[in-house]
């Protein structure tokens, strides 16, 4: 016990039973089980002295008065280095590894590549561990049928052949500067690497370029403060790195033998030139009950997770923990950055939240970023997906809800978000945000579509034979579009370019593109556009090109009241 005080004394409390990995998406602190060892250490202690007979009895009832004054100093300690843990009880946590491994804390600076070499944990050797780190970096080689021209003659399907495209014109490949995919550390797959590729490397990025807030200027160094810094959003959960695979393919391909690993969200931090610095999960507080209670639907319907108040008094007096937090969105209103999302907590039956989103440095440990956001200020919209943000004039938070027929709307809490107009083209919207361009007092937004119409996930549950099913369960052969809308109300569309697809890594296939594309972030950083997206649901990435070229890909003007679907048509015959 005294050696446990002096630990605490000397500042070393959390690390003696934090049980912490920040970095994979989860993180747990529990000060509980810390003072439940030192207790039962205690008792047994205290019973072999009583066992000595009376003549002990004074001993161990100052031992035990002893006992309670260090650990209230104790607990006094605790409280000043650990407030957090992880939920593990909530109903639906089986989808989450919560697996902790008590990993090495990440540099102050950047890391070359994100991975923790020193993890003496992993059976495997430090060759093999950057053999792996190399391959989350580097893009993945996919079977042919995950390519959208996977005949070598570039015939299509004839659900694409028969369906109609804007302005009639084939997509073509986006002209932009090589691929670059976001590095990132995965802990929770290196208990279980067995020489192949990791489940996923996560998917859909949201970018979001910021000058480093406080907390990072003090963890990166006075770099940040000069630069601008990149956080990538993203997500972890059902993966498409394989679809229809078998055992023969997947090991040509390297693909993982494992199953799926459990719903993460994970915010990767990046430095002005895309390299990874650090990432971090996203903790809830429970200053207030987050969720909604799904009753008959289960956890279908919502999940909720009460108000939690800590027993020790700190500067954190609330529980934080890790819940699900899926399809994440990043934009800044009012000079904040906020996070939209949906998930199992608010329930799947098309909830859209938004929270405002804090940074700290971690109570338990100074050098690591410490990212929550509040369930208080938790606003709950219905009901809808892929809304692209914006600031108004009058700084009101607005969404683009529909590219067709263009819909903005206010933002706040209650707003019921339009439904979709069934004479509307099949056009989604994507990026998290509409970017300003000043110049042409225009919105910018990319949005996309996916072939054949009205696919739904259960599609191929119901009638697998059906020829698009070859390809993916879900939305498969993206293309986008880049449009814009007037900056100010009432808002019309005002430009839309051609259908293009992503260019691959892979220059020697610079005429192909996979076919799962989720273009999810859009930014403009001096005069280079900064698209984020997702491959195959499988791997995140970047691409960048030069804004000037968007005059070229826009186009003229539209007629004032345009909507996409007045531009719809089939393929012209070769």
């Amino acid at each position: 016990m005294n050696q446990t005080l002096r630990r605490l004394r000397e500042g070393g409390g959390s690390r003696a039973s934090a049980n912490d990995d920040g970095r994979n998406g989860l993180m747990s602190v529990n000060i509980h089980e810390h003072m439940q060892r030192e207790t039962s250490k205690s008792k047994t202690s205290k019973q072999r002295r009583n066992g000595n007979g009376k003549r002990d009895f004074l001993r161990a009832g100052f031992a035990l008065i002893s006992i309670v004054v260090i650990s209230i100093f104790a607990g006094y300690n605790l409280n000043n280095n650990m407030y957090h843990k992880t939920d593990r009880e909530s109903p639906g946590n089986h989808h989450q590894n919560l697996s902790h491994k008590n990993l090495k804390s990440p540099p102050l600076k950047k890391a070359s590549y994100g991975l923790d070499l020193d993890d003496n944990k992993t059976k495997h050797s430090v060759d093999n561990k950057k053999q792996e780190q190399v391959r989350q970096c580097a893009f993945r080689t996919s079977p042919p049928h995950r390519y959208y021209y996977s005949d070598p003659t570039h015939k299509l399907p004839g659900f694409l052949a028969d369906s109609t495209y804007i302005r009639g014109i084939a997509p073509t490949i986006l002209d932009a500067d090589p691929a670059k995919k976001i590095c990132i550390d995965q802990p929770w797959e290196k208990e279980r690497f067995d020489g192949r590729l990791p489940f996923s490397d996560g998917f859909n990025p949201s970018l979001l370029a910021v000058h480093a807030p406080h907390p990072m200027i003090d963890l990166y160094g006075k770099e940040a403060a000069r630069s601008m810094m990149f956080l990538a959003f993203l997500r972890f959960s059902g993966s498409s790195c394989s679809y229809r695979d078998d055992n023969e393919m997947k090991e040509k391909f390297n693909i993982s033998s494992h199953s799926f690993p459990g719903v993460r969200n994970v915010i990767t931090i990046l430095d002005s030139n895309f390299e990874w610095v650090d990432q971090s999960p996203i903790l809830v507080e429970l200053d207030a009950d987050f969720g909604i209670d799904g009753g008959e639907q289960g956890w279908w319907g919502g999940t909720l997770t009460k108000m939690e108040r800590l027993s020790y008094e700190g500067k954190y007096k609330f529980a934080h923990v890790a819940r699900f937090l899926e399809d994440i969105k990043a934009f800044v209103h009012q000079g904040e950055v906020w996070i939209s999302y949906l998930g199992q907590d608010y329930g799947y039956n098309g909830n859209l939240v938004l929270n405002k989103v804090h940074f700290d440095v971690a109570p338990w440990d100074r050098s690591r970023i410490f990212i929550y956001i509040k369930a208080s200020e938790a606003i709950v919209i219905c009901c809808g997906r892929n809304v692209a943000f914006f600031s108004d004039v009058d700084d009101k938070l607005k969404g683009v809800s529909w590219v067709d027929p263009l819909t903005v709307q206010v933002i706040e809490p209650g707003t019921r978000l339009a439904s979709k107009n069934e004479n509307s083209s099949e056009i989604h919207g994507t990026s998290d945000k509409m970017v300003h361009l000043p110049s042409s007092s225009e919105l910018l937004g990319i949005a996309h579509f996916h072939r054949p119409k009205h696919r739904q996930g259960s599609f191929c549950w119901e009638d697998e034979e059906q020829e698009s099913c070859n390809y993916a369960q879900f939305g498969h052969h993206y293309t986008h579009v880049l449009y814009t809308i007037s900056d100010k109300a009432p808002h019309f569309l005002r430009r839309v370019s051609n259908e293009f697809m992503l260019p691959l890594h892979d220059t020697e296939k610079k005429n192909n593109a996979h076919i799962i594309q989720y273009a999810s972030g859009l930014s403009i950083i001096g005069n280079t556009l900064v698209i984020s997206y997702g491959i195959n649901d499988c791997e995140p990435a970047i691409i960048q090109l030069p804004v000037a070229k968007l005059e070229t890909l826009l186009l003229d003007d539209l007629p004032r009241g345009t909507e996409v679907r007045d531009l719809m048509y089939n393929l012209e015959p070769n």
